[in-house]
C-alpha cells in the first residue's frame, strides 16, 4: 500500500522555477504554489510565463516572472535580483530549463550546436545556483533541485551534447552538496524519466532512427504525467529533502515513490 505523505508546508518560501512556462516547469510551479510557496518563473516566452503566473495567483500565492536566457550569466544575475526585489530572496531553486538540441552524431555535430546546448543545460543551472545559494546559506535553509535525465548514464546516439550536459549536471549537484554540507541547503538531482511533455513529442516526431525508442515508449504507455515529477520535486522541498542531498533521485524508484506518496508503477 502506498504511504500517504502530507504536502510540505512551504508558506513563507520563495521558489524560482526555470523553464517555468510549460511542461514540467509549469506543473512544478503550480505544485509549489499549492504547498504555499510564492513562485517566480524564468524563461524565454513571456506569454507562457504570464499564463503560469496567473495560475499561481489563482491559487492564492504571489507570482513574478522574468524573460531571460539562462545561458547568459548577466541575464540570470539581473533576473534573480529583480525577482528578489519583487518576492523576496529565493529559498527554492528548480533548475528545469533545458534543450535537447539537434540530432547528430559527434563526427558531424556543429561545434556551435554543442556549445549552445551545454550553455543552457549545464552553465544555466550553475549560473542560477551561483545567483541564489549565497542568500540561502545566509538564512540557513534552501533547496537546489536539478532536473537531470537517464541520458546522463546511458548516452543516446545522436544526442551526445544532451547526455554530456546531464552527466555534468549530476556532478554539479554532488559538488554543490559537498560545498553546502552543514549549511541547511540541500542540492538534489531528480531524474524523472520519460514524461508526457512537448519535449517528448518533439523527440517522437524526429525521423532519426535513434528516436524510435521514444516512439515505442509512447505507444507502450510508458510516459509519466509531469504532475508526478512535480509532486516529487515538491516533496523534496520538505524536511525529507535533507536525506537526499548530493544524490540522484529517480521518479521510477519504488522506495522513492512510496515515500513521496506516489502510486506504485505497474510491473
Amino acid at each position: 500500500m502506498t504511504e500517504r505523505v502530507e504536502v510540505p508546508d512551504l508558506r513563507g518560501r520563495v521558489a524560482l522555477v526555470t523553464g517555468g512556462g510549460r511542461g514540467l516547469g509549469a506543473a512544478t510551479a503550480l505544485a509549489l504554489a499549492e504547498a504555499g510557496a510564492d513562485v517566480a518563473l524564468l524563461g524565454r516566452s513571456e506569454p507562457h510565463l504570464a499564463t503560469v503566473a496567473g495560475a499561481v495567483r489563482q491559487r492564492g500565492r504571489h507570482a513574478a516572472w522574468a524573460v531571460a536566457d539562462v545561458a547568459l550569466w548577466e541575464a540570470v544575475r539581473d533576473s534573480v535580483a529583480e525577482i528578489s526585489d519583487a518576492l523576496g530572496p529565493v529559498d527554492i531553486l528548480i533548475n528545469n530549463a533545458a534543450v535537447e538540441g539537434v540530432t547528430s552524431h559527434l563526427e558531424t555535430l556543429d561545434p556551435d550546436e554543442w556549445a549552445a546546448e551545454l550553455a543552457i543545460n549545464l552553465n544555466g543551472p550553475f549560473y542560477c545556483a551561483r545567483a541564489t545559494i549565497g542568500s540561502m546559506r545566509e538564512r540557513g535553509w534552501g533547496r537546489v533541485l536539478n532536473v537531470t535525465s537517464g541520458a546522463a548514464i546511458r548516452p543516446l546516439p545522436g544526442k551526445a551534447a544532451y547526455s554530456v550536459s546531464k552527466a555534468g549536471l549530476d556532478q554539479l549537484t554532488r559538488a554543490l552538496a559537498a560545498e553546502l554540507a552543514g549549511s541547511g541547503v540541500a542540492a538534489i538531482a531528480v531524474s524523472p524519466g520519460m514524461l508526457d511533455t512537448g519535449m517528448q513529442a518533439r523527440l517522437r516526431g524526429s525521423p532519426a532512427p535513434e528516436m524510435e525508442l521514444f516512439r515505442q515508449a509512447h505507444s507502450a504507455g510508458m510516459l509519466r504525467p509531469p504532475e508526478e515529477a512535480a509532486a516529487l520535486l515538491r516533496w523534496l522541498c520538505g524536511p525529507h529533502g535533507d536525506d537526499y542531498s548530493g544524490q540522484i533521485v529517480s521518479l521510477h524508484a519504488p522506495d522513492i515513490r512510496a515515500r513521496a506518496g506516489l502510486p506504485a508503477l505497474a510491473r
